[in-house]
């Protein structure tokens, strides 16, 4: 059976390694592939950066006066609530799955071998398969911090609690999402291989972010 996720790069991702080996190795990374990475990876970026920069525009020039009348926005919130500004959530969204997916869909390639032979289209076919999987775990987490927020009912004591969830979690979600992308083939899977790889390793993890 093939491995469904190879590493024939010249850097080898599965590799056991310290803070330090990671950002030199990071650097390592960047430099022999900016060119071909720049490449592909901005025109599969920029429409979508592109489209979200439009539709902020769009937004603001819809709703700026009422954000210059604070009594108008107090008596009628919802008025900041226009089609533009659900253009701008979904842009964003799509913009931040994107942009994870084409870093993570380029490392995918890499790993199969194909440096130096990636092009915009091959890079969008992975960022394509990614952007579900992405997506789906930016939402799942940010309803449970959203449902965390129920802590902010006990005074001072809750909003610190809420604080030390969130900075926990963090390591745990970005390693999660990197499983995703070079190490499992669902997102239960990525969450159990993160809460592996961070056994004993949180720290590192959090002061490599």
């Amino acid at each position: 059976m093939p491995d469904a996720f190879p590493d024939r790069g010249v850097l080898p991702f599965r590799r056991r390694r310290d803070a330090g080996d990671v950002l030199r190795e990071t650097v390592v990374f960047l430099r022999t592939n900016a060119r071909e990475l720049g490449r592909a990876y901005l025109a599969v970026v920029a429409p979508v950066a592109l489209a979200s920069g439009l539709a902020a525009g769009l937004y603001l020039a819809q709703v700026g006066d009422a954000f210059l009348d604070p009594a108008a926005l107090e008596a009628d919130p919802s008025a900041v609530l226009t089609p533009a500004y659900w253009g701008v959530v979904l842009f964003g969204l799509l913009g931040s799955a994107v942009t994870v997916a084409a870093a993570a869909g380029y490392v995918r390639l890499y790993r199969a071998g194909h440096a130096g032979d990636v092009t915009a289209a091959a890079l969008w076919d992975e960022t394509r398969a990614l952007l579900l999987p992405m997506m789906g775990l930016a939402l799942a987490y940010s309803v449970g911090l959203g449902a965390a927020t129920a802590l902010w009912s006990i005074p001072v004591l809750g909003a610190l609690a809420w604080l030390a969830l969130a900075a926990w979690s963090v390591p745990y979600v970005a390693v999660a999402m990197a499983a995703r992308a070079v190490d499992a083939e669902t997102l239960g899977e990525a969450w159990l291989r993160a809460r592996v790889l961070l056994a004993g390793a949180w720290w590192v993890a959090f002061r490599s972010l």
